[in-house]
């Protein structure tokens, strides 16, 4: 049975274009389109050796996607602040066409190097990056991602508003990320939050 890769996004012309792509390189490759979480869930995911996601459904259902942690890609559209997706193997489907094609290519060709045999992309390490933050600082990136100010977030944890404003310039200095999106994409994909939980 051939090789059955999975591409889930709702924007079609993204989707097609790494289907071409994919199927270009790895002609003995099923590669299958779902524009929804639910599309894919209703399918048979386990099967796929590979699951290209848009950032938006992985974001929604953060924890499904993990299960699959070893054979999932988070395609994005902005790579120039990476750190915000540490821990997570992305794409950038900005990248153009021909620059996109050639890192499937090495990709492929370090793992068989005959696309005749094609069965999975050769394994990447993805470190793990909760333990650049402590767990006080964890504690402060969840509220914040919850919503809270830093008076609020001072009052639940029961720490002073500079202890508060200290901790959040050392966790944004650490992570290199300072917007509140940027945050809040960090915390879910690194378990520090539930989808669920932000307001």
């Amino acid at each position: 049975m051939p090789p059955q890769i999975a591409i889930i996004t709702a924007n079609a012309l993204t989707g097609l274009g790494l289907q071409t792509i994919l199927q270009s390189i790895m002609p003995s490759a099923l590669v299958s389109l779902f524009a929804s979480f639910e599309e894919l869930e209703s399918s048979e995911p386990e099967v796929f050796v590979h699951l290209f996601v848009s950032s938006d459904i992985y974001i929604s259902h953060p924890q499904f996607f993990k299960s699959f942690k070893s054979k999932t890609f988070v395609l994005t559209c902005n790579t120039h602040d990476n750190r915000v997706w540490q821990g997570v193997r992305t794409l950038d489907v900005n990248k153009p066409h021909k620059e996109l094609i050639d890192t499937f290519s090495r990709m492929f060709s370090h793992a068989h190097g005959n696309r005749e045999h094609f069965s999975q992309f050769p394994e990447v390490e993805v470190p793990e990056t909760n333990d650049l933050l402590s767990p006080r600082e964890c504690e402060v990136l969840r509220e914040a991602v919850r919503g809270l100010t830093n008076k609020e977030i001072g009052d639940k944890l029961c720490i002073s508003l500079p202890t508060v404003i200290s901790h959040r310039k050392n966790l944004c200095d650490k992570l290199g990320i300072r917007t509140l999106s940027g945050l809040t994409i960090y915390a879910i994909a690194n378990n520090i939050i539930e989808t669920s939980e932000i307001k």
